[in-house]
């Protein structure tokens, strides 16, 4: 049986070497202490648009965790830290992927439908707003760095509202 029946992938986007760029990245791995490993496999990919093809060929439903730069609401300062639920339409507006990555997330997806690639239907974006994705270095501006195992027990309840009692969620 493929291992990937019945579980949803959860991909963590960004650089580690990009400051508040690894959000993406720490999040999942936060995430991958949180979910039941039957339902929900974890995954990174870096800083590669093409590799993250690859991670999402095959799987029916997929979370796509990364940083953003810029609020959704042109009314809203940013808040970084706060998490975004985004649909495949609203990638278009945000930064995500458009810097420090190859492609937009997007064009990216997109790129795969056009190769007849067998993309999951099922995609839950969350885009965490950032402070600094731009800087060289390895630690995360603090306020943001704090708030890393809030953000993935807020994900990992929209993930699996109904089977919590299985989720290690700390709630």
């Amino acid at each position: 049986m493929d291992e990937r029946a019945g579980k949803t992938l959860i991909v963590g986007l960004g650089s580690p070497i990009l400051r508040d760029d690894a959000v993406g990245l720490r999040v999942a791995q936060a995430l991958a202490d949180l979910l039941p490993e039957d339902r929900f496999s974890v995954a990174e990919a870096g800083t590669s648009g093409l590799r993250l093809l690859l991670l999402l060929e095959g799987w029916e439903r997929a979370v796509i965790i990364d940083a953003m730069r810029e609020p959704l609401d042109p009314l809203v300062d940013l808040c970084p830290g706060r998490l975004n639920r985004l649909s495949l339409d609203q990638l278009h507006s945000t930064l995500t992927l458009n810097t420090s990555h190859e492609a937009s997330l997007a064009d990216t997806l997109a790129l795969g439908r056009l190769m007849g690639m067998a993309l999951p239907e099922d995609i839950v974006i969350f885009g965490i707003e950032v402070e600094d994705p731009f800087t060289f270095g390895e630690e995360m501006s603090p306020g943001l760095a704090a708030r890393v195992a809030e953000i993935a027990r807020e994900i990992a309840r929209q993930c699996c509202p109904l089977g919590m009692a299985h989720c290690d969620c700390g709630t």
